[in-house]
């Protein structure tokens, strides 16, 4: 009988110990020329996967010019709560996000990139202030004078607990 329970709370410690054990999730987004790619990869104590793969062109999409067929899913925002519910369950955030612009003058060129980043200091205040975990967030923004289009590269890592995900998520 004592070995049951000895064995049983073995089991639950070792569960414990697996929900709350630190989990990585590495995101690495591209986007040129009408392509977009996105891996996503979990890693654990286990071991790494690529859990997810997402790549799509111009030439593939479903996206019409009907401007109504482009609407926003009227649950954004009950989405976006749930992003942010998530990122203050992480425990660490970085990201490093490169951006390439290009228009058709120089000096348009040059104003959107002032605007880019006056856009990005003003998001990265907002988001330090609003969620604690995030611990780096880096710009990089490359006018490009001679080409027209843009370019975007994200790299992200978030580090999270299961168990703190799932209580948070639960809790509301």
């Amino acid at each position: 009988m004592h070995t049951l329970i000895l064995v049983f709370v073995i089991v639950i410690l070792c569960i414990l110990w697996a929900v709350y054990r630190p989990v990585r999730i590495f995101v690495n987004a591209r986007i040129c020329d009408r392509e977009a790619t996105a891996d996503f990869v979990l890693s654990t104590f286990l071991g790494k996967w690529k859990f997810y793969n997402l790549s799509a062109s111009d030439e593939k999409s479903n996206i019409t010019s009907d401007p109504k067929s482009n609407k926003l899913p009227s649950n954004l925002s009950s989405f976006l709560q749930k992003i942010t519910q998530i990122m203050r369950a992480c425990d660490s955030i970085s990201a490093e996000l490169n951006l390439v612009i290009g228009a058709k003058n120089p000096a348009l060129t040059g104003q959107i990139t002032g605007l880019v980043w006056v856009g990005y200091g003003m998001l990265k205040q907002q988001l330090l202030s609003q969620i604690s975990s995030i611990k780096r967030i880096d710009l990089q923004v490359h006018p490009d004078f001679d080409a027209t289009g843009l370019s975007v590269d994200l790299d992200c890592i978030a580090e999270l607990r299961p168990g703190k995900l799932i209580a948070s998520l639960i809790t509301g």
